[in-house]
């Protein structure tokens, strides 16, 4: 009874549910929702089913509890109470560990590597980005503006945006002002005017040649313009200690995102920025999104709250990215 209603709890607090029993035998789904899951890679023991809810919970499906009444025979169980205990609480914490960045469970998700949307959380580098950018309407050119949603935000805010990335969709283009397609590992496209402010949000990390990007970026910034760019840091604890135990590999997003190629700490992307022309006006760090690591409640915040003290007692250990305005240098 009071042991599995914590359960539930704990449950329903980290996948952001509202579930009142997660371990019922009893389930129907329907075709069209299990087509988008990919459970030929979950468990084969009896943690398939919570499996299959967090499958559907990540894409927000409806879920619709049916009350039955319930009666036990004398029929024998063969689960195995801790162990299912188990596996199902491993499950969800390493769905939340990837929706973070910080794990390889993506297959519960319905984008695993697509974590290139807007981050909501005030805590975020989305957000200061967004703090940095001036009062009045800019022009802001957003380089690997990716799905356009930052994009949509700045633009909301009243400024003018054009964006750039390798690939383009009418639902990505009807977010900004003007949409540009190229390919940054070839270079910036050509003819590109001079802008207020320049975005790199999550970008450099998967160019070839970083240096030559950003030495291209120079003369994109308008007279009193600046370069707003976010890196994320391979000094933060989780690399290292991915190294250090010898299970270095990719994840599906954050800071191992498979699609990286490059890698920076604070002390080498300073380097690199400087060596490309460019002074650090301003410099901030942030933690591991927290929205992202759990749902809901009070542990969030107490989580928020240890990534807090962390990065003020050791930023270049706890910082999950780095975050510059820079100025090119005259």
């Amino acid at each position: 009874g009071c042991c599995r209603k914590s359960f539930w709890a704990y449950q329903n607090t980290l996948l952001g549910s509202s579930l009142s029993e997660f371990h019922s035998g009893y389930r129907a789904y329907s075709v069209a929702a299990l087509k988008e899951l990919d459970f030929e890679s979950y468990s084969d023991v009896f943690d398939f089913d919570t499996e299959i809810i967090i499958g559907l919970h990540d894409r927000g499906k409806r879920i619709v509890e049916v009350p039955i009444p319930t009666y036990y025979g004398d029929e024998i169980c063969y689960v195995e109470g801790v162990k299912y205990a188990k596996d199902v609480i491993t499950d969800v914490l390493r769905y939340r560990a990837a929706k973070a960045g910080l794990g390889q469970s993506g297959q519960y998700m319905a984008d695993p590597g697509g974590g290139y949307g807007l981050k909501e959380d005030e805590q975020s580098s989305h957000h200061q980005l967004l703090r940095w950018l001036p009062t009045e309407p800019a022009r802001i050119l957003d380089v690997g503006c990716s799905t356009g949603l930052l994009a949509d935000r700045m633009s909301q805010l009243g400024h003018t945006v054009t964006g750039i990335d390798v690939e383009g969709s009418s639902e990505v283009t009807g977010r900004m002002a003007h949409f540009l397609q190229a390919d940054l590992d070839r270079g910036l496209p050509a003819g590109l005017e001079r802008y207020d402010v320049v975005v790199c949000a999550d970008v450099l990390e998967h160019v070839r040649r970083p240096g030559s990007l950003l030495d291209e970026l120079r003369s994109c910034v308008a007279p009193g313009g600046y370069l707003l760019v976010s890196v994320p840091n391979f000094a933060h604890w989780y690399p290292r200690a991915r190294v250090v135990t010898g299970r270095f590999d990719y994840d599906q997003r954050g800071i191992l995102d498979h699609d990286h190629v490059r890698f920076f700490t604070k002390r080498s992307f300073t380097r690199l920025v400087q060596t490309t022309g460019w002074r650090v006006a301003n410099e901030t760090v942030t933690g591991i999104p927290t929205e992202r690591a759990i749902a809901r409640g009070g542990a969030r915040r107490a989580i928020a709250g240890v990534e807090q003290l962390g990065l003020s007692v050791w930023p270049t250990l706890f910082a999950y990215q780095i975050l510059m305005r820079l100025e090119p240098v005259v």
